[in-house]
Order: C-alpha cells, then sequence, then structure tokens
C-alpha cells in the first residue's frame, strides 16, 4: 500500500531576504502554530518553546545573524556551527580546511552536528553552508527535529552580500 504525502512550502521575506519551508501535512499543524509565534511582534504572546530549532541555507544567506536574533527573542541558547567546530578544535576553519582539508573538516562538522543534536538541549543551531550536503546530515537533523527553516535570499541579495565582503 502506497502512501502519499501533501506538501508545500510556506515562504515569507524579512529584511530583503525569503525564508521559506517545505512542511508534509504530518508537520504542518506543529510547525504552523510555531510560525505563527515567529511572526507575532508581541512577546507576551510566545510560549517556552521547547526543543530544537535548526537553520540552513547557502553562505551568506543570514543563519547566524536570524540565529542570533531568533534565539534572543525566544530566549534561548544560539549555536553557531562553524563557531562550535572553531572551538572545538582550536583553529579557524579556513585554517582547518589548509592544514587537513575538505573531507576531514566535514567528518569533524558531522561529528559536531551530531554532538549538538544528541545533546537533546532546546536550542537555537545555524549550520553552515555545506553542512546539510554531506554524510547523512540532513537525514540526521530532520530525524532530531521538526523546525528545520531554510533561509533563501534570492541571487541579486547573495551577491551583494558576498562579493561586498571580497
Amino acid at each position: 500500500e502506497m502512501l502519499y504525502q501533501l506538501s508545500y512550502q510556506i515562504a515569507f521575506w524579512f529584511n530583503g531576504c525569503k525564508y521559506s519551508r517545505i512542511y508534509t501535512i504530518i508537520q504542518s499543524l506543529n510547525s504552523l502554530k510555531f510560525a505563527m509565534l515567529l511572526m507575532t511582534d508581541e512577546p507576551h504572546n510566545v510560549v517556552k518553546f521547547k526543543g530544537l530549532i535548526v537553520l540552513l541555507g547557502y553562505m551568506g544567506c543570514g543563519k547566524s545573524t536570524v540565529g542570533r536574533l531568533l534565539a534572543k527573542y525566544l530566549d534561548l541558547p544560539f549555536v553557531d556551527l562553524d563557531q562550535h567546530i572553531e572551538s572545538e578544535l582550536g583553529s579557524s576553519i579556513p585554517e582547518i580546511f589548509d592544514q587537513k582539508g575538505a573531507i576531514y573538516f566535514r567528518e569533524e562538522e558531522h561529528r559536531g552536528l551530531t554532538k549538538v543534536l544528541n545533546s537533546q538541549k532546546t536550542l537555537v543551531l545555524s549550520l553552515g553552508g555545506g553542512a546539510p550536503c554531506y554524510h547523512d546530515n540532513m537525514e540526521t537533523i530532520n530525524k532530531a527535529t521538526p523546525h528545520t527553516f531554510y533561509l533563501a535570499p534570492s541571487v541579486a541579495e547573495l551577491s551583494t552580500r558576498l562579493f561586498d565582503k571580497r
């Protein structure tokens, strides 16, 4: 017997960026309630959130910036996975790539992600741009939480952010 799932996308714009999430019917009720809480400007309407919120997207899309703001708004701890890895290894991401290579970095990234997810702490986590693409990271994230948000600014906005820094 085959089971079909209805899926749909919720998107909204904030500060020139499009933020979207693809939902399945199973996730819809809780995720929609959660999204509505986030969109209100009235902190007294926010209930104490318990769980893990994961932000992912391309380099420069605003994961760390939005993550810090969201964590502050929800009064939750914030973890930037790249900063977590740098702290654990005692080197910057570029140094790790230069000295140990991409494969070593991706293994350490997977290890760090798994450690954060297995902690089962309530927090906001921003991933590095490539984190969902390696190992079974995206599957692991999806098993850990239904609150995964893909931040998707326009190509023009990304170009402005990334090329202005170079």
